[in-house]
This record gives structure tokens, sequence and C-alpha cells, in this order.
């Protein structure tokens, strides 16, 4: 597993932490709305607390053309 956490270069208060080897997203969402970096950070110390993923997690800001921007739903306001 490689956990990524995506950042809507347009639009940084969107997030979205994402296993990079499937492609599959664990949360997105927003801070505002969703409260997805305390989601992720709780998540994060959880996997961490039971030795299951103990690596650091890259941060990507993403625009538009990138190929996870529409996957994840991410805004361009």
């Amino acid at each position: 597993m490689k956990l990524v956490l995506y950042r809507n270069g347009t639009y940084e208060e969107q997030i979205a932490l994402v296993n990079e080897e499937t492609g599959e997203a664990y949360i997105i969402g927003d801070d505002y709305h969703d409260k997805a970096s305390v989601k992720i950070e709780g998540y994060l110390l959880a996997l961490k607390n039971e030795g299951i993923y103990t690596q650091e997690v890259e941060e990507v800001d993403i625009q538009p053309s990138h190929p996870m921007f529409k996957k994840l739903y991410f805004s361009e306001e």
C-alpha cells in the first residue's frame, strides 16, 4: 500500500487520501463541510498505531489536467 494525499491545486480545501497502487480513494472532501483533514489525520494515526502503515504520506497538489482530478470529483472553482 502506498498512500498519497492529493490536494486540489485550484481550490486547496479539497483533499483526498488515495491508495496509489489501487487508485482507491479512502477519504475525499473539504475542510469546511467534511472536516477531511481531521478524518485523514485520525485514519493515518489508527493505521500507524496498529502497525499497518508507518511510511510518510506524500502530499501532491494536482491541477485539472492531472488524471486523478476528475476521478476525485475535485472542483475547478
